[in-house]
This record gives C-alpha cells, sequence and structure tokens, in this order.
C-alpha cells in the first residue's frame, strides 16, 4: 500500500536543484504519483514537498508522457517497484481532471485586492488564489457570521 507520507517524504529527499537526468525522473515519477494517484492539486504538491509549481506542473505528466521510454523507465526503476501505481492514459487523464468553468467578472479595485492577496498568500497564480478564498469562505461559512 502507497502511503502519501512516503512519497511526500521521498520527493523533499529528492528536492535538490539539480538537472540531472535520473533524478529529474525520478522527480516526475513521484509528483506524478502525487497528482494523480493521491488527487493532491499543483498547490498542495507544492506547499507539502517544497518543489516550485511550476515545477510541478511541468513535471506532473512526465510519468504518463515518458513511460516507453527506456532511459525514463530505467531511472525510476526502484521507485516503481516501491510505489507502484497504472497511470492513467494520456487520453483519460483529461477527461478525469475536467472542471467546470464559471466566469465571474472583477471591477479594477476588486483585480487590484486579489493580486495583492495573491501576492501575499505567494500563490503563483491568480485563479489559484480565488479557489482558495472560495474554499475558505465555504468551509467557514462565512455569510453565517
Amino acid at each position: 500500500m502507497i502511503k502519501l507520507n512516503d512519497v511526500i517524504a521521498d520527493l523533499k529527499a529528492l528536492n535538490i536543484k539539480s538537472r540531472k537526468r535520473d533524478l529529474v525522473d525520478k522527480r516526475s515519477y513521484l509528483i506524478g504519483l502525487l497528482y494523480y494517484r493521491f488527487k493532491l492539486t499543483e498547490h498542495n504538491i507544492a506547499a507539502l514537498t517544497g518543489v516550485n509549481r511550476n515545477t510541478v506542473q511541468h513535471n506532473k505528466n512526465h510519468a504518463i508522457n515518458f513511460m516507453n521510454n527506456s532511459e525514463y523507465v530505467e531511472n525510476i526503476k526502484e521507485l516503481r517497484e516501491k510505489y507502484f501505481y497504472v497511470f492513467p492514459k494520456k487520453d483519460e487523464k483529461k477527461k478525469e481532471y475536467n472542471f467546470l468553468n464559471t466566469q465571474v467578472r472583477f471591477s479594477e479595485s476588486q483585480h487590484v485586492l486579489l493580486r495583492k492577496t495573491q501576492g501575499e498568500l505567494k500563490h503563483t497564480d491568480v485563479t489559484v488564489t480565488i479557489r482558495y478564498l472560495i474554499r475558505k469562505a465555504l468551509k467557514d461559512k462565512i455569510w453565517e457570521k
């Protein structure tokens, strides 16, 4: 059984500044595991592991895209044995992570406040900030206060 904390600990141990192929492949496999197996968001993976969110975004699909690459398969061999997981096929992943879109218009002053909040929360994308604020408001039921 794959344990979330074990995967996070292994990824933290590999989170060193290096672009060596074997290290990059191992990080990619673990990021993909956290994203697909545990359904963590890019932001949550970054927060839990210290890996930059842009790196998470770039690497999350490598476990799917490079599974037929012999060098990649060799580099992740030990991790794949330790954390065996069958990743979704390329076309399945798109269906699995469809989101409903809602368009919202903000005044200029609201947009400035959102950007300021984005900076304070250290989010790399304002949509992450908006989703964070909505989740927090719904969880805390702010309309009842």
